[in-house]
């Protein structure tokens, strides 16, 4: 995938968020927002493993240590 392009999509998807948290109640932002991270650390998980031969089974995973989260690309939603 083009490093550019996949910029600009995180990018684009980051203002999504933002945009989706002013339209939820303030009382449920913190839980929205915890969504939209484990969504984000998801996608990033799909990005990452696609240019993997094979996804490792369920077993290996578990096996795994946790992984590190990217910290390039991320930036935090500010929750007012």
């Amino acid at each position: 995938m083009n490093t550019e392009f996949a910029a600009k999509m995180l990018e684009a998807k980051r203002l999504e968020a933002e945009a989706l948290a002013l339209l939820v109640p303030p009382e449920a932002r913190q839980a929205a927002a915890c969504a939209v991270r484990a969504c984000a650390a998801a996608a990033l998980g799909m990005l990452e493993g696609a240019s993997a031969p094979h996804a490792p089974s369920r077993e290996e995973r578990a096996a795994q240590p946790e992984p590190k989260q990217r910290e390039r690309g991320l930036r935090s939603i500010v929750i007012e």
